[in-house]
């Protein structure tokens, strides 16, 4: 075990070194089911600690992707959802979460959270004492055995709970003998490391913080980004290598996905957490595209500096209160591009000038709010408004309002409906596509309401499933047009 105990430390040391903190971290939790000592499970905690630091829990399903993959950094993130539900008391819940934590490797961060739990008055609830103190001996911490002794000698012995804590009592290991010298040693060089990195980051924070700013406030300056990046290089933070690549005019994709599956995470969180994880879309180093939690159940905070640089937001059909408040404020003005926002919701945004230039609306129109194309008007700058679940109504409603005229482009549709664009500079202004016989009709009224886009130079119609009656309905709706083509 010496020899395997220290290979894996000295790996750890030359993974910190080099700036691979997670892996480090992987090391470390090996090292320690080597040798459950308290050095070990210090520094995993304490290693663990920096790099979550910041980061949004995670729901503690059983079965999903997160609890199937055993991630090091997610248990943590995971542990906390699971202590703030045995803190409200949710009996059912925790009970199905420690049930599902006990597929994951044994690790030290479980100790502290179980311990707590533990102490709570749900740790007496029906089916949570089992799975918890079955957790806790499957851990096998030493560092447990006294704070359950001390419970155990809180609870009379007539307690259920009483005896189960007698049963595990026996079952984990007594702490062992301490470390030999030279894995003491690979512990304190690792120790002081992370003591060295913290003390330099902090002295940098400064400088770092000012080359951020810069780049918040200019997302048009490559030279502010290169500048940034060229002082993370130096550093060894990878988000400085991640930046290079991406202004690249050629950028290294493997390389890039790497950075991303290593980081992504770290660099996400500054966004919040009602931002969905894992598909935030980078460009040039920074977060571009960026979607919204749908089942955000809070007001939206206020957004922080990172937001400076996201261009597009996809609200994913979220009802969010006071929306056109949010994105009038000042981190937000370099958004130009909304998706999937419900039309209720975007009543607001013309009278905020925003510097929108294409919006993706959830219909109806007619129905949620027939004038929203006047209101919209206010937005100077758009060019594009797309209306998903649309009604046929929703295409005059937009030909016929003052905003119509300022369009480059107006599309709407029907998911496996009908579906519609506009244009009105191209040669063949109108492009439409009947995708189900049953839907001809509302194409039908949604060709005539194009038509007063001005659009009367020609129709492309394309139909994926021609009947005689939707052929019928179709060719009286294009007789409008001076010129029609099939397909």
């Amino acid at each position: 075990m010496s020899e395997t105990l220290n290979d894996l430390l000295r790996r750890a040391c030359e993974a910190f070194e080099r700036h691979a903190e997670e892996e480090a971290l992987v090391r470390l939790l090996e090292a320690w089911r080597e040798a459950r000592t308290e050095e070990l499970a210090t520094l995993v905690e304490r290693l663990s600690k920096r790099l979550t630091q910041g980061l949004s829990p995670l729901e503690c399903e059983p079965g999903s992707l997160t609890m199937r993959e055993c991630r090091p950094l997610d248990l943590p993130r995971l542990l906390v959802s699971v202590r703030e539900g045995a803190e409200r008391g949710y009996a059912g819940s925790v009970r199905r979460s420690l049930l599902g934590l006990q597929q994951w490797p044994v690790d030290p961060r479980f100790t502290p959270v179980l311990l707590d739990i533990a102490r709570m008055p749900i740790s007496g609830d029906v089916g949570v004492p089992e799975v918890l103190f079955a957790l806790l001996e499957q851990v096998g911490d030493p560092r447990a055995l006294e704070p359950l002794r001390e419970l155990r000698r809180e609870l009379a012995s007539g307690v259920a709970r009483a005896a189960r804590l007698d049963a595990i009592l026996q079952r984990i290991p007594h702490p062992g003998p301490p470390l030999e010298a030279s894995a003491s040693s690979r512990c304190t060089e690792l120790d002081e490391a992370l003591t060295e990195r913290e003390a330099t980051e902090a002295r940098n924070a400064p400088l770092r913080d000012a080359l951020l700013a810069r780049v918040y406030a200019d997302p048009d300056d490559d030279a502010a980004r290169m500048v940034l990046a060229d002082h993370l290089l130096e550093q060894g933070d990878p988000l400085g290598e991640f930046i290079t690549l991406q202004c690249l005019p050629r950028p290294e994709v493997a390389r890039i996905e790497q950075l991303l599956e290593a980081h992504r995470a770290r660099w996400e969180a500054p966004l919040g957490p009602y931002v969905v994880q894992g598909i935030t879309r980078f460009e040039r180093g920074f977060p571009a595209v960026v979607q919204l939690d749908r089942w955000w159940r809070e007001l939206l905070p206020e957004p922080g500096p990172c937001w400076s640089t996201v261009r597009e937001i996809d609200w994913a059909a979220a009802m969010f209160p006071d929306v056109p408040a949010w994105l009038s404020h000042p981190h937000l003005r370099h958004v130009t591009v909304l998706q999937r926002l419900d039309a209720e919701l975007a009543r607001g945004l013309g009278a905020r000038g925003l510097g929108l230039r294409r919006l993706g609306l959830l219909g109806s129109v007619s129905r949620k709010c027939p004038d929203l194309f006047s209101r919209l008007a206010g937005l100077t700058h758009l060019k594009h408004v797309r209306v998903e679940d649309a009604d046929a109504k929703d295409v005059a409603l937009c030909a016929t309002s003052p905003l119509a005229s300022r369009l480059e482009r107006f599309d709407a549709g029907n998911e496996g409906g009908w579906a519609l664009t506009v244009r009105p500079e191209r040669p063949m202004p109108v492009q439409a596509t009947l995708e189900h016989e049953d839907s001809a009709t509302a194409l039908a009224e949604a060709l005539h309401g194009a038509l007063r886009f001005g659009a009367r130079a020609g129709l492309h119609l394309r139909v994926e499933h021609d009947t005689e009656v939707s052929r019928r309905v179709l060719e009286a709706a294009a007789k409008g047009y001076e010129r029609v083509e099939w397909s």
